[in-house]
Order: structure tokens, then sequence, then C-alpha cells
């Protein structure tokens, strides 16, 4: 395999990781042709060094950007991609990126029902992950770093 072939896979293999989603042909493209500019002027590694530098500093990897699907029953109401679902739900469960399985998930179309959703939370509950962001949430949410040094109201 060729350094573009090994790109091509790089990008598409990192930017799903880092997008949360697979990237789109112009995506793929534009970050071909940055890898491209870097291989040609510099060497291999500065151009799988540009990319992830774009990549890192994407706003599709800095915030979870829902744009949604138009719902053809109800316009007005835009729902959740199933990878916008898988986003959701690690956030929220494990206050991380979404895992292999989730976004297998998604890919395959598993996250449209009540009950596939329902199913995925339940296995990700079970990880070691959620228990960490729930003690996160309520460590800061009830000030408690400050336990000690807190005074009681008479």
């Amino acid at each position: 395999m060729g350094p573009d072939e090994c790109a091509d896979q790089f990008i598409r293999t990192f930017g799903k990781r880092a997008f949360r989603r697979p990237l789109t042909a112009a995506e793929v493209d534009r970050f071909a042709a940055l890898f491209a500019w870097g291989n040609t002027d510099y060497d291999l590694s500065t151009g799988i060094q540009l990319v992830i530098q774009a990549m890192l500093q994407s706003p599709h990897f800095l915030y979870r950007v829902e744009l949604g699907m138009p719902d053809p029953v109800q316009p007005g109401v835009v729902a959740l991609s199933p990878f916008e679902m898988a986003s959701r739900l690690s956030y929220l469960i494990w206050a991380s990126m979404p895992d292999d399985e989730l976004l297998e998930a998604a890919e395959a179309g598993r996250l449209g029902t009540p009950e596939e959703i329902r199913d995925q939370a339940a296995r990700m509950l079970e990880d070691p992950r959620a228990r960490a962001a729930a003690a996160d949430f309520h460590r800061q949410w009830l000030e408690l770093k400050n336990i000690g040094t807190m005074i009681k109201d008479p």
C-alpha cells in the first residue's frame, strides 16, 4: 500500500473517531489535499501531522455538531441522526466519545428506536466509565471538593 492509500485509510479511520461520524466525500478530499501538500513539500510524517492538526482544530471535533435529519411526517421536527444519537448517549453516560460498538450501531442504523437506544444505554451503564462520569457530575454539582473547608450553618 502506497502513501496515498495509507493516508486515505488514516483520514477515514481517524476522522470517523474524531468527528464521531463518517467523513463526507468533500471532507476526505480536503484532508487528502492537505496530506498531499505536506507529503510533497516535506515528508510523509509532516503530511499526517497536518491532517491530525486540521482535524483536531475542526469545529466537528471541538463541538458536538448536531444538524439532524428532517422528519418527512412532521415538517419542522428534526430527528437526531444515528451518529448524533451515539454522541449524545456517550457524552451523557460516559462523558466521552462513542466506543467502536456504539459507532458500529450508528453505522448500521441501530439507534433509531427507543428499544435500540435503551439496549445501548443499558450496555454502557455496565461500563466502569459510567460510574466515573456520574461521580464526577455529583462531585461538581454538590461541590464536594470543598466539603473539608465548608462551615455548617448553625
